[in-house]
């Protein structure tokens, strides 16, 4: 086995893993894996990934490559002038927010993401997200393998109808945190 920097070649025979040079009977069956270090993309195999032993073989590997993903967002909303939430992407103990509602930032190959939506109170949360023009259920966990495009919706007003039945010889006042109401109203 050739081994070369930033990955890590792995042939597996039976229930044996190995990384150096190793003999094994005629006929066995073989499974290789080539794992990059975090942040490169694995080079590719000189040999069929799978097979037989039938000779000697020598295993080795293009270079590993060192690759930057961008994950680009978009986040649209129908909530004019108010805080339509936060999309969350978090990763090597970090989480983004987004402060704008388009933008991008660069992430290493390989990174582990997990995506969610953050909403603020009074509004329901959106339950999808796009993702290279996929949809998917939020939260979403990820590998990133290629350059990402979120397109996120904003949150929906939670509107809620208040009803308010007066009976004889009192008033029921309901404050909804800013008014004073009487007779039956809408609130977030």
């Amino acid at each position: 086995i050739q081994q070369s920097d930033h990955q890590t070649i792995k042939v597996t025979v039976g229930e044996q893993e190995y990384e150096n040079t190793f003999r094994a009977p005629y006929g066995s069956q073989y499974s290789i894996v080539v794992e990059p270090e975090y942040g490169y993309e694995a080079g590719s195999l000189n040999i069929d990934p799978s097979g037989t032993l039938t000779s000697d073989i020598t295993v080795s590997a293009t270079e590993a490559v060192q690759r930057i993903c961008q994950i680009s967002y978009n986040i649209i909303s129908s909530i004019m002038g108010e805080d339509p939430g936060n999309l969350l992407i978090t990763y090597n103990d970090q989480t983004f927010r987004n402060e704008t509602a388009s933008g991008s930032f660069e992430i290493p190959y390989g990174t582990q993401i997990n995506i969610d939506y953050e909403a603020p109170v009074g509004y329901d949360k959106p339950t999808s997200v796009m993702i290279n023009n996929t949809p998917k259920s939020y939260p979403v966990s990820m590998r990133v393998e290629e350059d990402i495009n979120i397109t996120g919706y904003g949150c929906t007003n939670s509107q809620y109808t208040v009803t308010i039945v007066q009976t004889d010889h009192q008033t029921i006042t309901v404050n909804d945190g800013e008014t004073d109401h009487t007779d039956s109203f809408t609130c977030k």
